[in-house]
């Protein structure tokens, strides 16, 4: 490896790096740099995972999945465009489901049979208790 660039002011000023310069021993300095350098990485880069794995739990602590069986009663959320005021309803239904499409994703009818033109996520779905 080439050695580094000198400023003009350690030619006069003779810095830590100057003084201790040693051409025959530079290349093993360096070869134990480098593995320095990767022992640091892998620290890293674990330390990188742990936070994520912490941040995962954190997540997933806070989630409730939300699963449904065909034939189960739901409320479907009505979507903002359609509320007038803050005291409008939320949930509208109850609707059955007919077929579980999978990945959350549910096909609804209404309770007299008429089928809901699209699917609907199990995060806009609520189930209905009688």
């Amino acid at each position: 490896m080439a050695p580094k660039a000198i400023y003009p002011i350690e030619l006069t000023l003779k810095s830590y790096r100057v003084e201790h310069y040693d051409k025959d021993e530079n290349p093993e300095l360096r070869r134990l740099e480098l593995e320095l350098l990767e022992k640091k990485r892998h620290a890293i880069h674990a330390r990188i995972a742990a936070y994520q794995k912490r941040v995962e739990k954190a997540y997933n602590k806070a989630i409730r999945p939300r699963s449904f069986e065909e034939g189960d009663l739901v409320l479907r959320s009505i979507p903002a465009q359609r509320h007038v005021g803050k005291l409008e309803r939320n949930w509208e239904g109850p609707y059955r489901i007919t077929q579980v499409i999978g990945g959350g994703a549910y096909k609804l009818e209404q309770l007299d049979g008429i089928e809901v033109l699209r699917s609907w996520n199990a995060t806009h779905l609520r189930k209905y208790y009688t």
